[in-house]
Parts: C-alpha cells; structure tokens; sequence
C-alpha cells in the first residue's frame, strides 16, 4: 500500500472527518504553500510530492481534452507555470500537448464557436409539449418550422431549436427551456454529442456513438441549470433521475429523460427525413432511356436474403439499484430453481472522471469489511467482504441484498460477476 498523509480537525482514527477551519492554521498553510486565492470562489489543490508521470505537458494535454469546450467559449483560462491556454490560442496549444487527440479538432472547433454566435433570432422553438409522447417526433415542431429544419441540416447548415421544458419543485410549476444545436459537417471521421450546464460538459452523457455529426445541449437558464446541477453524479460527469436532491422535484426521472435524450432523438429525427428525401429523387430516373434495362440487368442479379435478425437479448438475472449511500442486488430475471445456489462476486469503486474506478481502488476509500458498512440480506449468503470484494451466495428467487455505509458526496460503481 502507498504511504499516505491525512490531517483533519480532530485528528483522530476512525473518526468523522471534519475540515479544518482554524483561521490561522489556514493562513500559514496558505503562506508556506504559495496559494493566492483569497476570497474568490473556486477549489485549491496541493500535490506536495506528484508522480514522475505528472508532468506540465501531460497536464496541459489532460485539461484540453476535458476542458476545450469552456475554453472555446471563453468560459476558462489555463495557467501551467505560464504556459496560458484560453479562447484565442486554443487551437495551437491542442496542436502543441494534444495533438491528434481530439478528432477533426477544427471542424469540431468551429461547430462550437458557430454555436456560440448563433444568432438567437434563428431559433426555433418547439411546440410547448413536444415530449408528451415520449420521444420528439414531427410534431414536436409546426409543420413550416419542420421544413426549414430539414433544409438547413441537409446543406450541412448549423441549426438550433429551443426546446420549453416544465420543472415542478416543492409542488411549485415554472416553465424554462434549453437550446439544441445541431450540424453534420463534410468529411469528418467521427461525430460527438455535448451536453453542457452553464459551462460546464457532462462527458459521461454523451450517446452518438455511430453518428457522424456534432451536437450540443446549452442548459443556461438558472431553472434548469439548477435542476440539472441537482441531478448530477459527485463526479458532475454524468446525471442521475434517482439522484437524491430530485426527491423535492415532480416527474423528475421523465423530466430528465426528455432533457438527455433530445439530442439524439433531433438527430435521429433530421437524419431519417434526408434520407427519405434523398433516396425518393431516384424514382424520377424511371422515365429516362437506358433504365429498363439497367433494371433488367439487376434482375439478373443472384438474390442475397438478409441475415436473420439476431436473437433478443436475454436479461441479467440481478440489477443494481443505487441508494443514498449504497446499493441493492435485487432479481431481475428467471433463475432456474435446479441453478441455487448461485456464486456471485461483486466489485465496488468510487466513479473516477476518467474511468479508472477500478484500477484506482484503494484501500483507504473504503473497506467492505469494516463496521462501517451495514450490509443486510435475505436469501442470501455473504461468505467474504473485504476491500472493494463481495463474495455472495444467492439462495433462492425471493433474494436482496443492501449496503450500506458509502461516501454520500461520492458515486459507488457496482461490478457483477457470475
């Protein structure tokens, strides 16, 4: 185990840990460490002894890759022992530390600077409810609205709509909205999906995958900026419906599903109309000499049957479901009674932004087999629990197992093998 220094208010083992807020104490930590801030909002950090690999350059590569959008926005300014990166240089400096990191760097660059000088009078804004259905559909929008979008996303235009959403708190009703832009530029190799609160992104939101466009959700208005600051991980990498703090909120969980999910239903939505309307121009061809008997060659052609569709996906046996300060394993699927017992083994983690949870655990985050964990079940066997390691035996159909005792202000990642 690595060596590790801890200090708080009472200094005492298995202890609560208490931030130290001795003025004095304060300000000579301040004074002999070189930290500057005074009253200004933000986080300090201190890292007396880093690892070699904790160079200036790597950490000017790692906040380009993760902060490139608030710094095209002009919303942050970088400073690594003078080297500056903000607004005006961001594109030398992402040559310069992260070089052929980020895909179509200046394609995507200019998407987000478009955004940012979209003129708010090019709007369009859906129909007061266009999520009542549950996915955004044609008429979601008015019918002349509908056309112009697909007009402009065909000739490759930026487009952006403004999308009213209702949030219910504490039995109060207030209407906001949030902007959703949309382009598919030439040539570029891989798309992305942003989703950004004020100005911060939630990279763990993103969802294209296959698509081959850019996209952005703007959440600025304080109403939804609140709620979806409330519904954030600890990480603020991904959002949650069961979050905690959305308990005082009405229909959050369907709320939030239309807010995450309008990016990729207006893509899909814009990108299923040119389609359509690129592929219905070839009917027009019919009449022109020389296409009987193209057709007739095709018939010649050896017909080749589709692949049959693959199989539906089988449902795990066992879901997760996260607590304020833990997990339950609860059935979700048929267990066949001749397979009791089952041995499972579940892993645990602190959620870590850059996705090394599990790589990263130490021992000091938490041990399963201290007393500070209440772990309760019921047809259930625990036959070992240390570190991040349960080792369970399911017993039969009617099972559940809680644990608790976790980081409130941290996020729990569950592993289940077996």
């Amino acid at each position: 185990m690595r060596p590790m220094g801890f200090a708080d208010q009472d200094g005492l083992p298995d202890s609560i840990q208490i931030p130290i807020i001795d003025s004095t104490f304060i300000s000579q930590f301040k004074s002999e460490l070189g930290l500057k801030r005074e009253k200004q909002s933000g986080l300090s950090l201190v890292i007396p002894f880093p690892a070699p690999v904790f160079t200036p350059e790597k950490l000017l590569e790692v906040l380009i890759l993760n902060y490139f959008f608030p710094l095209l926005s002009g919303h942050l300014e970088i400073d690594v022992n003078g080297e500056v990166v903000n607004q005006s240089n961001l594109r030398e400096m992402t040559e310069k530390y992260a070089n052929k990191k980020i895909p179509d760097a200046e394609a995507l660059f200019s998407f987000i600077e478009a955004v940012y000088s979209h003129d708010p009078e090019d709007l369009i804004k859906a129909k007061q409810y266009w999520h009542d259905s549950g996915k955004m559909s044609e008429q979601s929008f008015i019918a002349v609205d509908m056309e112009t979008l697909r007009a402009r996303y065909s000739e490759g235009d930026l487009i952006g709509v403004t999308l009213p959403i209702k949030i219910t708190k504490d039995d109060q009703e207030r209407r906001t909205h949030f902007n959703v832009f949309l382009q598919k530029p030439e040539s570029i190799g891989v798309g992305m999906d942003m989703y950004v609160r004020g100005a911060l992104m939630i990279p763990g939101e993103r969802k294209f995958s296959h698509r081959k466009a850019y996209g952005v959700l703007l959440a600025k208005e304080p109403l939804i900026t609140e709620f979806l600051g409330d519904a954030e991980n600890p990480a603020h990498t991904k959002w949650n419906g069961s979050a905690d703090k959305l308990k005082n909120y009405s229909k959050a969980p369907e709320t939030l599903r239309a807010i995450r999910n309008s990016v990729v239903q207006l893509y899909d939505l814009l990108a299923q109309s040119v389609e359509t309307e690129m592929k219905d121009p070839l009917r027009d061809f019919s009449s022109l000499s020389g296409v009987g008997k193209m057709k007739e060659h095709r018939r010649k052609r050896k017909k080749i049957d589709p692949p049959p569709p693959p199989p539906p996906s089988t449902p795990k046996p066992i879901r997760v479901e996260t607590t304020e300060n833990g997990f339950n394993i609860l059935p979700n699927g048929q267990i066949e009674p001749d397979d009791f017992p089952v041995l499972v083994k579940i892993s645990v983690a602190y959620n870590r932004p850059d996705g090394s949870a599990f790589r990263r655990y130490n021992r000091l985050d938490f041990d399963l087999g201290s007393p500070a964990f209440t772990i309760n079940q019921k047809n259930i066997t625990v036959t070992e629990a240390k570190d991040n390691v349960l080792s369970i035996q399911i017993n039969g159909s009617d099972f559940d197992l809680q644990v608790d005792g976790f980081d409130r202000k941290r996020e729990p990642i569950v592993k289940v093998n077996f």
